[in-house]
């Protein structure tokens, strides 16, 4: 416990303690006194933990900075106010210092170094209050500003989760064409993986956020509201998403050996009369046409059992459609080859 400081007065001859009284003396140490409550009052305001299942924690990144905002709008008003102080303590110091003897022409040169030393000290002690104050303030600052930080992490990983999901959605809604060639069918494929690398780069995104509030609720010694939630349905999402994209690109690269075979047939070589002649190419395309047929029919099976189908009937419908007058043109042509005459008599 701090000594308590000696009146002024105290310092004063009896027969001048009731003729000289310096100006500034009273409003200094009731001013002190006054700013050294406050003080203490804001300290214990500030210094209140944020605790993970206090208000505050409840609470959303927008009212944390609202309080931050409030926090340094106080330690400016603690600088005024210890300003003030200064100002008032130095006039009293100069009053005393220019003044040379007391009433009755005494000097009073030892009293008068006692009170500069008492005022001086008085404003010490204010100046290391304040630098007290400060540094509570920082630590304060810091865990409200990882606060903000860890609200701002879980509500942008549960924003990667929905974009993800978003993405999973169009997936298999609207990734449903095969292309009508080869050619077609190869630029989709290109389309489709860089699709998954953004994919990809939103569950990395998702995973990256979600580490940042582990850290960050381990600084802070609370638990992270997403840290049951969020991460679980990141997951998820992202293992679906996986096992429908693998399906996707499974049925481009039968569509694209199917209608590169079916082209090679088609197409009129008659330089390589035996690139047609081939009965295990007519038999090539016609079983990976059928397997990719049986394939339009078969849904998505995702790790939990659940089932999903791309596109809507009437999207796999005409898909298979366009393979099937593929398929009989392919057989058209084979028969013309066994037959060729048949040529002859529809020319």
């Amino acid at each position: 416990m701090e000594t308590a400081k000696p009146a002024l007065t105290s310092f004063l001859p009896l027969e001048s303690r009731n003729v000289v009284q310096p100006p500034h003396r009273c409003c200094l140490e009731m001013g002190a006194a006054s700013w050294g409550e406050k003080r203490s009052k804001d300290h214990f305001q500030k210094s209140q933990p944020l605790e993970a299942g206090s208000e505050k924690r409840k609470g959303s990144g927008k009212a944390l900075k609202q309080t931050l905002k409030l926090l340094e709008e106080k330690l400016k008003s603690v600088d005024v106010g210890l300003q003030g102080l200064r100002e008032k303590g130095q006039g009293l110091l100069d009053q005393i210092s220019n003044q040379a003897s007391w009433a009755y022409g005494k000097d009073v040169t030892i009293e008068n170094k006692e009170n500069v030393d008492h005022i001086q000290g008085v404003m010490e002690d204010m100046q290391l209050r304040k630098q007290r104050c400060e540094d509570m303030v920082d630590v304060r600052r810091l865990k409200m500003l990882q606060m903000v930080q860890l609200f701002k992490c879980e509500e942008d990983a549960a924003q990667a989760v929905e974009w993800l999901s978003e993405l999973l959605d169009a997936l298999l809604k609207t990734h449903t064409r095969l292309g009508d060639d080869a050619q077609a069918t190869k630029v989709l494929l290109e389309k489709h993986r860089k699709f998954v690398d953004v994919a990809q780069s939103t569950y990395d995104y998702g995973r990256q956020l979600l580490q940042a509030t582990v850290v960050l609720c381990q600084s802070l010694r609370c638990t992270s509201r997403s840290s049951g939630d969020t991460l679980p349905r990141l997951n998820r999402v992202w293992k679906q998403f996986t096992v429908a994209s693998e399906e996707r690109v499974h049925r481009l690269e039968m569509a694209i050996a199917f209608h590169s075979n079916a082209e090679k047939i088609l197409q009129d070589c008659p330089e390589e009369p035996e690139a047609i002649n081939d009965e295990e190419q007519f038999d090539e395309v016609e079983a990976v046409g059928k397997s990719l047929l049986d394939r339009l029919t078969v849904p998505v099976v995702y790790p939990d059992g659940t089932e999903q189908y791309f596109g809507s009937p009437s999207d796999m419908a005409s898909t298979a459609e366009h393979i099937r007058d593929r398929m009989k043109l392919v057989s058209l042509k084979r028969q013309q080859l066994r037959h060729p005459e048949m040529m002859t008599t529809e020319s």
